[in-house]
């Protein structure tokens, strides 16, 4: 479990009120040990990859289904898109973090086809550059991307799709 100066950590991430001195915190963890910490509460991992020395790795806490709709010959159709839902995003290069991301939810609309439809909600980036640590701020952000763009990435579209959250496009290989 997450020690409860981490987990305060990310509250404040998350709520936008970390302050540097608390970023300062992520140099005293090794990445391995906070990802372990972290698989405790946010047990899906729907993005991972390894570049070089650089590890990616996106993980939510739960999977839930957010209605959108879509009018087609004028007549409104509702359905359900998976919503990855708590998440956190982490970076690390040998084992030292340098990226820490909150998002409260990502929606995944595969409703495009041969892409997939990205919908964040406003959170908060924690960066670890050159000349110390930076806090962002993220706005609300819709993006259209194809689908072996984000499996070379590292998405991990099978822990949407067993589950039945995906409609049956065809468009979404298992990873």
């Amino acid at each position: 479990m997450l020690t409860s100066q981490l987990k305060d950590a990310l509250k404040k991430l998350r709520d936008g009120k970390m302050d540097i001195a608390d970023a300062k915190m992520f140099e005293q963890i090794p990445a391995d040990e906070f990802l372990a910490d972290l698989r405790m509460d946010f047990p899906f991992v729907f993005q991972e990859r390894v570049i070089g020395r650089k590890h990616e790795i996106g993980m939510a806490r739960k999977v839930g289904l957010t209605p959108k709709v879509q009018v087609l010959s004028n007549m409104p159709i509702v359905y359900l898109v998976p919503t990855l839902v708590k998440c956190v995003l982490l970076s690390s290069y040998d084992d030292a973090i340098s990226e820490v991301t909150r998002i409260p939810y990502i929606s995944v609309d595969p409703s495009d086809h041969n892409a997939i439809k990205l919908e964040t909600a406003p959170g908060n980036k924690l960066d670890k550059l050159p000349d110390g640590w930076r806090i962002h701020s993220l706005k609300r952000k819709t993006v259209r991307l194809k689908v072996d763009f984000l499996l070379k990435r590292g998405w991990k579209f099978d822990k949407l799709s067993p589950t039945g959250l995906l409609p049956p496009t065809g468009l979404l290989p298992q990873a």
